[in-house]
C-alpha cells in the first residue's frame, strides 16, 4: 500500500521541478511518481489504465453535456450578468470535486461555442483572463486562438454530440497530460509502463461503439462495470470514481506555502516578466484566505 501523504507529495512536487523538461501544471505527475518509485523496487515493467476514461467514458464531465444541451437555451446575458455571478458566491472547498467547483466550472462553459464549452469548463485562465494576467509585452494569443482552430476541426471531425467531447479528450488531454505524465513519472524512475486500453484495435472498437452503450443514463464506464461485476467484488464494480490527482488547494497554503509565496512573489515575477505581479498576488490571496 502507498500512502500519499501532503508531505510526501510536497516534496515530490519541490524536486520534480528541476527534473521535467517543461512546465506541467497537472498535479497527476505527483502520485504517479511516488507509485512509479514503489514499483520499481519490485519490478520494470507495469500496466496502466491510462485511456481507461477516454474511450470507456469515465469522466464525469462527460455528464455535464446532457446538462448543457438545457442550460445553452438561455439568454447569453442571463448567464453572463447572474448565473456564474451566483456561482461565484458559493464557498469553496479542499473536497476533491466538489459540488462548489461543479457549479463554478459548469456556469464558466455559457455562453461559448460548443465545441469551446469544455476549454472554459476546465482551464484555468480564459482568454479573456490572459489578457489581465499577462503582462503588456507577453499578450500575443495567436498560439491559444491556433489551438480554439484545432479544437474546432476535431470537435467536427466526432460523431454523436456525447461523443464528441470524449474525441476531444482522446486528441488534447490524453497525449498532452494524462500520457505526458505518465511518461515523465515512470522514467523517472527506469519504469516501462504499458498501456492495454490504448490497443489500436480496441480504440477503433470502442469509437465505433453508439455512446448509449459506452454511459448508460448517467453512469460512468459502463462497459467496464458490466465486466467488473463478474470478475471483482462488488464494492469494487460500484466504487466511486477517485481521480488520479493531489490535494492541490491544501497544499498551496500548508506544506508548499512558503515556496508558493516565494515562486508567485513580486520580485521573482518581475524578474521573469511573463505575468502581472499585482494580478497573481489577487489570486495568491484569494485562494490562502479561502
Amino acid at each position: 500500500v502507498v500512502t500519499a501523504e501532503p508531505a510526501t507529495l510536497a516534496k515530490i512536487a519541490t524536486e520534480l521541478r528541476a527534473r521535467l523538461d517543461e512546465p506541467q501544471a497537472d498535479p497527476g505527475v505527483l502520485p504517479k511518481s511516488l507509485v512509479c518509485a514503489e514499483i520499481a523496487k519490485t519490478t520494470k515493467v507495469a500496466l496502466t489504465g491510462d485511456g481507461g476514461d477516454e474511450f470507456f467514458y469515465g469522466y464525469a464531465i462527460f455528464r455535464a453535456v446532457r446538462f448543457a444541451r438545457y442550460a445553452r437555451l438561455l439568454p447569453d446575458v442571463l448567464h453572463r450578468r447572474v448565473i456564474r455571478p451566483l456561482t461565484q458566491l458559493v464557498p469553496s472547498r479542499n473536497r476533491y470535486m466538489g459540488l462548489d467547483l461543479k457549479l463554478k466550472a459548469f456556469a464558466k462553459g455559457f455562453p461559448a461555442p460548443d465545441h469551446l464549452r469544455n476549454f472554459y469548463w476546465t482551464c484555468a485562465f480564459s482568454d479573456h483572463a490572459l489578457s489581465a494576467l499577462v503582462t503588456k509585452n507577453r499578450r500575443d494569443l495567436r498560439d491559444v486562438r491556433r489551438e480554439f482552430g484545432r479544437i474546432e476541426a476535431d470537435w467536427n471531425r466526432a460523431r454523436g454530440e456525447l461523443g464528441r467531447l470524449p474525441y476531444l479528450y482522446q486528441r488534447h488531454y490524453l497525449p498532452d497530460y494524462v500520457l505526458t505524465n505518465s511518461d515523465r513519472a515512470s522514467m523517472l524512475h527506469s519504469v516501462e509502463l504499458r498501456t492495454p486500453f490504448l490497443a489500436p484495435e480496441l480504440v477503433a472498437m470502442l469509437n465505433r461503439l453508439p455512446d448509449s452503450v459506452k454511459m448508460r443514463g448517467g453512469e460512468t464506464k459502463s462497459i467496464l462495470r458490466r465486466i467488473a461485476h463478474r470478475v471483482l467484488p462488488v464494492e469494487s464494480a460500484r466504487g466511486r470514481k477517485v481521480g488520479f490527482t493531489a490535494p492541490v488547494a491544501s497544499l498551496i497554503r500548508n506544506e508548499l506555502r512558503e515556496e508558493i509565496c516565494e515562486y508567485l512573489g513580486a520580485p521573482h515575477l518581475r524578474a521573469q516578466g511573463l505575468f502581472r505581479d499585482d494580478y497573481v498576488a489577487r489570486l495568491l490571496d484569494d485562494h490562502l484566505t479561502g
